[in-house]
């Protein structure tokens, strides 16, 4: 019987474990619709209201403040209303599904409540376009490009973000914090505003027969302050009635109606008045448009739209071919096998490559005489090793330090008697003693018992080809200039020129040599050595593309790795991105020692990093504030970015005493170049990302040799009469200066929604009064007013001159 029995009660159980399942179920679902119930009770209306509107808000000023320059003081006064539309219209939308009366109508709890739960999403939305917008200008001091976005999946930029964590906290914390202080009177204000709207649409509707009642029957009266409230407590005093006359009730109320009303008026009259120029449009965008409009509009170049103004046969002259033609044949390369690596060019009957000779921007000097100071003198300079400093994130006026520059002076300005403390003082005449050493400039400001100088060329006015470390580096490497696009796209391109690795790699093969040559017919060994990570942004397919082998890269990942020569560091990350330079200390020892026992040449590449945000130091250095405790964030980064500076600079000296104890200084030349500047100093941004201020594209560069003369270059570094430089990330915006006219400056914009700038470098050498339009004839009309009609036509040439190279560059990378 028991036999019998047990289906009946397995199936019994069966159903129990289903009921009780589904209880589960429900009660699960009640838990959720009650937590989130408790959360917009918490949350109620009027802060969510306030949360979206005060974002909302503080975009639009933001967004409106970064691109100022733009607008005259008095057009920013008379269309701002417009430029508030689409915002006013996004708040307005939000108040009347937050206002649990007016949906009354439509239907009851459940309506209220997802009209709640949709206000909310739009609100945090807000609110995180806010805190993007306000950290990035806190840290970079310009605008999130979203075109960008995708970065973020990289998990190197999550440690770059991390960076910027105080800024994002402060974003929120001021955001939250001020939505709750603005929720009340925001809520009332917007109702205010609101019902003159409905008024407003009523009228109309009237008037075109839409409502059928007569104009007798129809009464608009304000509605009490208690009813915009909606059973949140208000801090207003109730009205008299809600169905007198506003007149009659209260006639601050009243006032504050029309005020509310003429406003609107202002607006809508604005808006439909508002210039069609890209100015006004693009900063009428609301925060919720722009990553949408960026993605839309950021292919679109505006240099196809350019017409010329002042010299009518511009399109004519700048119709040229391009660069391409056929390789020249060098007897020296292999003839047999495959392409050495850098020189498919050569191989093959269909390749084209870069040709100087139908560059018509090309002007070489290497036809004209060696400068006096260096005749007769290079018989004794021997060359057996070449070792490349790339200094991360160095400007040329910290290299050396000078006392009274623009630097020091702001500095100074931030101390009570305006002056540096003794300690600051100190460290200031001390920061880059081996930066004086290499480029024999003494003329600092400090005083100096001895002037000891090591010998070679300082270059005054260099220019870095990309305001990016990577493609500076391709730049630096192999003498072209980077792809004009966003971020580090080169590796998967055409570099089209061979690369100083891969040059030396094909003469290592060379068989024509003698005996007696010395070590001129040795090999060279390459190396390329940093301290943080190289897997940013594809940077090893990089340096394999620009010649360097696995077993030639030591970085941080080799470094914490089992293939380490060394064995596994145990230095400590000072940065997001890895340690502190001496973690090389010991393969750059070892670099030189096994170059003189193996009887062979080097070529080392090192790229430093602790001048590069945030600038992190180690635990044992000494950081001396260069300016006062209460100095804000901005005047503190250029505080550590000095003494990062002058850390480096002691790390540099370091390294020329290992090149000495290894026997190698006499034979060893050493360059020293800025992969780019930081806008910290004029803009207060720690990157050049997207802020093409002066500071960052005005770079040391230094050829030191122990038996060269001390030689100061003060003309621009170039050989051509157009240069270029591409502004991080690379292909948003180009820097333009040319041979002939070094004082004007011309950025030229490659997207939608970016300006045009001109500066004349003689009269605002930190360029704090810029000409900016987004349109190129209103810029060019500004520039003539401005600097006069010689500049205008520069500018003119300018623009030209950098569509064709753009298009060009292109064309030699066969990004097409």
């Amino acid at each position: 019987m028991g036999l019998l029995l047990q289906p009946e009660e397995n199936a019994y159980s069966h159903d129990n474990a289903s009921a009780m399942t589904s209880q589960r179920c429900l009660a699960g679902g009640r838990r959720l619709v009650g937590a989130l119930a408790s959360f917009f009770r918490i949350t109620d209306r009027t802060f969510v209201f306030s949360l979206a509107t005060t974002s909302i808000l503080a975009s639009k000023c933001l967004h409106i403040y970064i691109h100022s320059q733009v607008l005259s003081l008095g057009e920013l006064i008379q269309w701002l209303p417009s430029l508030f539309v689409q915002d006013t219209v996004i708040i307005l939308f939000l108040r009347f599904l937050l206002d649990g009366k007016a949906l009354g109508r439509f239907g009851g709890g459940w309506f209220r409540f997802l009209a709640t739960a949709f206000s909310t999403i739009v609100a945090l939305l807000q609110l995180s376009l806010a805190v993007s917008n306000i950290s990035f200008f806190l840290m970079i001091g310009g605008e999130p490009r979203w075109r960008n976005a995708g970065l973020v999946a990289d998990s190197n930029t999550w440690a770059i973000m991390l960076t910027g964590l105080w800024a994002f906290v402060s974003a929120n914390a001021g955001l939250i914090f001020g939505s709750m202080l603005l929720k009340s009177p925001l809520f009332f204000f917007a109702g205010l505003a609101l019902d003159v709207v409905k008024a407003a649409s009523g009228i109309v509707l009237s008037k075109i027969c839409i409502c059928r009642r007569s104009r007798s029957e129809i009464e608009y009266a304000p509605l009490g302050k208690e009813e915009y409230y909606d059973d949140v407590e208000s801090s207003y005093p109730d009205s008299p009635g809600a169905t007198a006359p506003a007149s009659r009730r209260d006639p601050k109320l009243r006032m504050l109606y029309m005020g509310t009303a003429v406003f609107l008026f202002l607006q809508l009259l604005t808006s439909i008045l508002q210039p069609a120029e890209q100015a006004y449009i693009f900063l009428s965008w609301t925060a919720l448009a722009m990553p949408i409009v960026d993605y839309l509009r950021g292919s679109d170049s505006p240099l196809t739209n350019i017409i010329p103004v002042y010299e009518k046969s511009m399109d004519q002259k700048w119709d040229v071919p391009f660069t391409l033609g056929q390789p020249t044949h060098w007897d020296w390369l292999p003839n047999q096998g495959s392409a050495p690596a850098g020189f498919d060019d050569w191989y093959g009957d269909d390749k084209q490559h870069y040709d100087r000779r139908l560059d018509p921007l090309s002007h070489p000097n290497y036809d004209k005489d060696l400068l006096d100071s260096l005749k007769g003198k290079l018989s004794d300079v021997s060359i057996r090793n070449v070792m490349l400093i790339f200094l991360e994130s160095t400007r040329k006026d910290v290299f050396p330090f000078k006392k009274g520059d623009y630097i020091y002076n702001k500095m100074a300005a931030t101390w009570d008697d305006k002056r540096l403390p003794e300690e600051a003082e100190k460290r200031a005449e001390t920061l880059t003693p081996n930066a004086r050493w290499l480029t024999g400039d003494y003329s600092d400001g400090f005083d100096h018992q001895e002037t000891p100088r090591r010998g070679g060329i300082n270059v005054n006015k260099n220019t870095p080809s990309a305001t990016y470390t990577l493609k500076s580096l391709t730049g630096g490497l192999c003498g072209i200039n980077p792809l004009v696009a966003d971020m580090n796209r080169e590796w998967n391109y055409h570099i089209y020129q061979p690369c100083l690795p891969q040059i030396f790699k094909v003469l290592n093969n060379l068989n024509n040599v003698s005996a007696t040559d010395g070590f001129t017919n040795r090999p060279f060994n390459n190396s390329f050595m940093m301290s943080v990570t190289g897997q940013y942004d594809h940077q090893y397919e990089l340096m394999k593309g620009l010649g360097y082998l696995e077993d030639e890269m030591v970085d941080s990942e080799y470094l914490h790795s089992d293939k380490a020569v060394f064995g596994n560091i145990t230095v400590e990350d000072v940065r997001y991105d890895g340690m502190p330079e001496p973690a090389i200390e010991q393969y750059f020892r070892d670099a030189f020692r096994t170059s003189r026992e193996n009887d062979t040449r080097l070529f080392l590449t090192h790229l430093t990093s602790s001048t590069h945000f945030p600038y992190g130091l180690p635990g044992d250095e000494v950081y001396v504030p260069m300016v006062q405790d209460d100095a804000n964030n901005h005047l503190q980064d250029i505080s550590k970015h000095l003494n990062a500076v002058g850390y480096v600079d002691r790390w540099v000296g370091h390294l020329l005493d290992i090149v000495e104890e290894e026997g190698a200084t006499n034979d060893t030349l050493i360059v020293l170049v800025g992969d780019h500047g930081v806008p910290v100093i004029e803009m207060g941004g720690a990157s050049p990302w997207g802020v093409p201020s002066m500071g960052s594209f005005h770079v040391p560069l230094v050829l030191s040799h122990p038996h060269l003369p001390v030689i100061d270059i003060n003309d621009l570094a170039e050989d051509r009469r157009w240069y270029f430089t591409s502004v991080s990330p690379g292909g948003q915006t180009i820097s333009t200066r040319s041979m002939d006219s070094p004082r004007w400056r011309l950025l030229v914009p490659l997207i939608q929604d970016a300006e045009w700038y001109f500066s004349d470098l003689e009269t605002d050498p930190h360029e704090e009064t810029q000409v900016a339009s987004f349109d190129f004839v209103g810029m060019l009309r500004a520039v003539e007013k401005k600097h006069g009609v010689d500049a205008a036509k520069w500018a003119e040439e300018a623009a030209f001159a950098t569509r064709w190279w753009v298009t060009d560059n292109h064309q030699r990378w066969r990004y097409i």
